[in-house]
């Protein structure tokens, strides 16, 4: 290697550590539970990596929230409590959500991926 190639090899290193980006923060979506329902039943994101999901439950009885999307593995929120958990987005469509547990059959909402 030259002199003047080990000269630049660190300027050539800082250019290329200045050129790497890091991913931008994920939204975060909140929707809300209720004994019975959730708010909204209805909820678009973006085409997007990752986007955060909160969950607050308003009820007086313990909600879960699952969704078949990659990666989802579902989570739960106590009375009063809440929950975030990280969604990778699948390709744009329509995904249903909804409570499991018994009892709560009538919980159920969509998440719509737009394109």
């Amino acid at each position: 290697m030259s002199s003047t190639l080990r000269r630049l090899a660190p300027l050539f290193l800082l250019l290329g550590l200045a050129s790497c980006t890091q991913p931008a923060p994920a939204a975060t979506y909140t929707i809300e539970m209720y004994d019975n329902y959730f708010r909204p039943v209805e909820l678009h994101f973006p085409t997007a990596d990752v986007v955060r999901l909160k969950v607050v439950n308003h009820g007086k009885l313990i909600h879960n929230f699952e969704v078949d999307i990659r990666g989802h593995k579902g989570i739960v929120a106590g009375p009063g409590g809440d929950n975030v958990t990280t969604l990778l987005t699948p390709p744009p469509g329509r995904y249903p959500f909804a409570c499991s547990v018994p009892g709560h059959q009538g919980m159920q909402g969509v998440i719509v991926i737009d394109p």
